[in-house]
């Protein structure tokens, strides 16, 4: 007996048509999600460790500017560490993401901080002039360099 292809024998193709595209668009929505909240993530970790930076060069520039006389170089000195230890363990969530800042920026901060802390109070104003340029510069070259990163990771997307 000669089957008749009718109308009734393709009902099906429709449910499977429409359930395989909400498949294939809730797969494209979460993986547009996905990616959003990991630049999200990416970059609060980065504003992290701007405001690290900031804090370190603010606590640095008033050190250096007389607070030697109110506080010792060792007690001044553990605040920094602090500081520079909350940012050694953001660059490591940093490199878990592939965002690796390249050379060791951690050693540059911790010398223009630190290396002559216990001299402040006989340093002239140039040298420690000097010295809050150099740290400002390292903490300028860190962020534009994980910036740098963070965009080629992930670009703006219009």
């Amino acid at each position: 007996m000669p089957t008749e292809l009718t109308s009734q024998s393709f009902t099906w193709t429709p449910h499977i048509f429409s359930a395989a595209m909400i498949a294939i668009g809730w797969s494209v929505i979460y993986r547009n999600a996905k990616r959003i909240s990991s630049r999200n993530e990416t970059f609060t970790i980065i504003n992290r460790i701007a405001d690290n930076l900031r804090a370190i060069e603010e606590k640095t520039v008033s050190f250096y500017s007389r607070g030697f006389e109110k506080q010792s170089p060792a007690l001044w000195y553990s605040d920094i560490s602090l500081h520079i230890e909350s940012i050694r363990e953001h660059i490591g969530l940093l490199r878990k993401r592939r965002i690796d800042p390249g050379v060791n920026h951690l050693a540059n901060l911790r010398e223009h901080t630190s290396l002559r802390c216990e001299e402040a109070g006989k340093m002239s104003t140039e040298e420690k002039m000097l010295m809050l340029q150099e740290l400002k510069a390292a903490s300028a070259e860190l962020l534009s360099n994980l910036h740098t990163k963070f965009q080629t990771k992930h670009p703006h997307l219009d």
